[in-house]
């Protein structure tokens, strides 16, 4: 009589990865105040103030509100975010991205439309690591 719902949000993914289910979904009218912590996929539609948190990977939509600090192993946006983003491997900024604040990132990619204001430090994957993230050679300020 009943059935479980499939998940039909699935993360955007390159080439080299196979999408994943999200397993929480702040939804386009839930306005969450607080702290998100997950091992799984989260996705953001509404309005999130405080801290986010993953192990996984982090969707933030086009109509999302996020005044918050992010810690995710990759991470793709496409709505408005105010606060630092740390992203342990890929960081993808979608046309209509608006980023206020401090970004920390493995690999960056910036699609002709966002918006970036802050500063950005690469960091070097654990292969490749000769230099700490914070030297001023990994250092770019943008402003758009």
């Amino acid at each position: 009589m009943f059935k479980k719902a499939e998940n039909t949000h699935v993360l955007p993914h390159s080439s080299t990865q196979s999408p994943s289910p999200s397993e929480t979904i702040i939804g386009p009218s839930v306005k969450l105040e607080g702290e998100v912590k997950s091992e799984g996929n989260i996705v953001i539609e509404g309005s999130v103030q405080g801290t986010v948190k993953t192990k996984n990977n982090l969707q933030v939509g086009k109509q999302a509100q996020v005044r918050a600090n992010i810690e995710a192993a990759n991470a793709f946006i496409a709505g408005r975010i105010e606060g630092s983003i740390n992203v342990k491997n890929k960081l993808e900024l979608g046309p209509e991205a608006v980023i206020s604040g401090d970004v920390t990132c493995n690999l960056l990619h910036i699609s002709e439309g966002a918006s970036l204001n802050g500063n950005v430090s690469m960091q070097q994957s654990e292969k490749g690591k000769q230099e700490p993230a914070s030297s001023p050679a990994n250092t770019t300020k943008l402003s758009s």
